[in-house]
């Protein structure tokens, strides 16, 4: 069977994803490719640049255009080419980013392919992001579908992590370090203050403290300028991009980071207690609200709530970060790759008139996300929209 597995962007949690789901399956046999139709510098800098820009005035939801009718459609103008020559061939698409999965979706239905298409979910907010009527499974955490009641719905769980590691995870004396337990700061938790703040607040309570700012250079040499005393004795590490971050998770005493993406699933898989920072983003908030409320992670709502003694009172207390920790690592599917096989290898071939009952559910699926409104706005969608609507 020849299987695409869609990253969205270079360098990001969904790559990662894509990269074990893809050794899951090259595993047991199938020819299998690891492809992004977006992964262009021209598409990176356009659609990057507009999310950086609401991002750093704290949005709280994505901007409309970025998921409306006429950007998607524009988006998929630009990638059909591309599309066409990765996918053209293919019997599966699994896809781990919206985007990756609405214009795969879009795709199949232009070009009347017949490969099934499955999303992987990697966060814990809004789902599904991106909804086309073409997807045949929607793949996920168990905590994504407490709500939902969807037929292509699959709360398969979170994967584990791949048994092994490489040494470059414990390189530039990180292992000699993890062995002091410390609190392991990922730059993507810029949440409380600036980081170099949070460093600064948290190191004052004597604990010791990893950053990783990722391939955030720039970030790197800011920590490493304002930390120079602390590092040199030991109290603070800085990193850059850390490859197989997952496997220095069990030694952390807590991990923070925000509440989504693959760092959360790979924290709550090594068993280390997990502290969010405010969200930005809504799909954020949601997601930190079900993990909150399932006893999975302590959430900081608000910045000016942020104590590091209070941090520090958490990391010592053994039997309430034990308790969060079973709880997180319930959600880890040791199946998870014999689960997602089965939706690869057996769901049968999908056909472009579905049955009323399914259509229902996508119906309802998609006026619950307001997704037939916008799509009411193009004459292709209207089009989509109004047979969906028929089967009410």
């Amino acid at each position: 069977m020849r299987v695409a597995v869609l990253y969205g962007f270079h360098a990001s949690g969904h790559l990662v994803a894509c990269e074990r789901i893809a050794a899951t399956v090259g595993a047991r046999g199938h020819d299998v490719r690891l492809v992004s139709p977006l992964d262009s510098p021209e598409l990176r800098d356009s659609i990057g640049s507009v999310f950086r820009a609401f991002a750093a005035r704290s949005h709280p939801a994505v901007p409309a255009v970025l998921t409306g009718p006429s950007f998607l459609e524009d988006l998929y103008r630009q990638v059909d080419t591309t599309l066409h020559e990765l996918l053209s061939d293919v019997d599966v698409v699994i896809s781990t980013h919206p985007y990756s999965t609405w214009l795969s979706g879009r795709h199949a239905e232009v070009r009347a392919l017949d490969y099934r298409l499955i999303d992987v979910q990697t966060d814990y907010g809004h789902w599904p992001v991106l909804p086309h009527h073409v997807v045949d499974a929607y793949v996920g955490p168990k905590l994504l579908f407490h709500r939902e009641v969807n037929p292509r719905a699959h709360d398969i769980g979170i994967p584990p992590p791949p048994e092994r590691a490489s040494e470059a995870a414990f390189a530039d004396g990180r292992r000699e370090f993890m062995t002091k337990r410390p609190l392991l700061l990922l730059g993507g938790a810029d949440g409380f203050a600036p980081l170099t703040e949070t460093v600064r607040a948290l190191a004052s309570q004597d604990l010791p403290v990893l950053v990783v700012a990722g391939r955030n250079e720039a970030l790197r040499r800011e920590l490493e300028g304002r930390h120079a005393e602390p590092i040199r004795r030991g109290r603070i590490m800085v990193a850059g991009f850390v490859p197989d971050l997952w496997a220095v998770m069990p030694s952390a005493s807590a991990v923070i980071t925000k509440a989504s993406g693959m760092t959360l699933i790979d924290a709550f898989a090594g068993r280390a207690p997990v502290i969010c920072p405010p969200p930005i983003l809504a799909w954020e908030a949601e997601g930190m609200s079900l993990l909150e409320s399932a006893g999975a992670i302590h959430a900081v709502w608000n910045a000016e709530d942020f104590d590091p003694t209070a941090v520090r009172a958490l990391v010592d207390d053994h039997e309430r970060t034990d308790r969060q920790c079973e709880l997180a690592s319930a959600m880890v599917n040791d199946r998870y790759g014999d689960d997602l096989m089965d939706l690869v290898e057996s769901r049968p071939a999908r056909s472009f008139r579905h049955p009323p009952d399914v259509l229902r559910a996508i119906a309802d699926d998609l006026r619950a996300d307001r997704t037939l409104a916008r799509l009411h706005r193009t004459a292709a969608g209207h089009r989509i929209a109004t047979e969906i609507e028929s089967y009410e």
